[in-house]
């Protein structure tokens, strides 16, 4: 088998981040043609998005799991693969409980893909001695509005989101399958097992070693905070791990400063 260059592993996972935000976008740009459809104020619409932060919540730790047994291009295809599926059937829910359900399943499908191109993402940052890492995230965030664009282009055409949604799914199920093989084949780095949530709590120095961004948010709350007698500065580091991938991390600063 012919080795692929950096260039086209590079390229391959590009698609792959395009998929989850044209994918997305072309979902949120549909949202009131659904609502209408199935006659539901706002308050009843919210209830049913609410589903889909649930789904990706609950996938969080099968996600990991699977992150550290199988290889993250397998888990990426299939998410993705996933994602499209149900992006096109939620055009389709005729019915409240159906739009719920695959909501559901958009969130957990959401989650697997996108945790597993971001895997994907550090492994071809590997291949580069410069930080690519923003280029992904920007390629997102580009799909995002060719997918609003294209969403508004079908609500003028009048092309119903069944239709629509279908044939976004369609186009990119068959990116995600045509640039596999290109992607960064990369064995599962197997660790032992973690709890999911865990707390620290860093003092100064530990935390400038924590690197960015903790370092700069840390210099940053010191021109307020750098006075001996204001005690102790800590920062209060709450750990989201998923398997190896983590640690996704929620950050508070507390300054132990003796009732100052």
């Amino acid at each position: 088998m012919t080795e692929l260059s950096p260039g086209r592993i590079r390229q391959a996972n590009a698609v792959y981040f395009f998929i989850s935000g044209f994918g997305y976008s072309s979902w949120t740009s549909r949202i009131p043609g659904i609502k209408e459809s199935l006659k539901l104020n706002d308050a009843h619409f919210g209830t049913l998005l609410f589903m889909m932060p649930v789904g990706l919540i609950l996938t969080l730790p099968l996600t990991g799991r699977l992150l550290d047994h199988y290889k993250s291009r397998t888990i990426m295809l299939i998410g993705t693969l996933f994602y499209n599926l149900v992006l096109a059937c939620l055009g389709f829910s005729t019915y409240t409980w159906v739009l719920g359900t695959f909501l559901f399943f958009f969130g957990s499908s959401r989650n697997l893909m996108n945790l597993s191109i971001n895997a994907q993402a550090v492994g071809v940052q590997s291949l580069y001695s410069r930080s690519i890492m923003s280029n992904f995230h920007a390629i997102w965030s580009l799909a995002g509005f060719a997918g609003a664009a294209v969403g508004y282009a079908m609500v003028t055409m009048n092309v119903i989101p069944a239709w629509h949604l279908m044939g976004v799914s369609l186009a990119l199920s068959t990116a995600a399958l045509f640039f596999y093989k290109n992607t960064f084949d990369q064995k599962p780095d197997h660790r032992h097992k973690r709890s999911i949530f865990t707390l620290q709590r860093l003092d100064r120095s530990a935390a400038q070693d924590f690197g960015p961004p903790f370092d700069g948010l840390l210099q940053h709350h010191l021109v307020d905070h750098d006075d001996a007698d204001r005690g102790q500065l800590f920062l209060d580091v709450i750990e989201l791990r998923l398997g190896r991938r983590g640690p996704l991390c929620i950050v508070t600063l507390a300054c132990d400063d003796d009732g100052a």
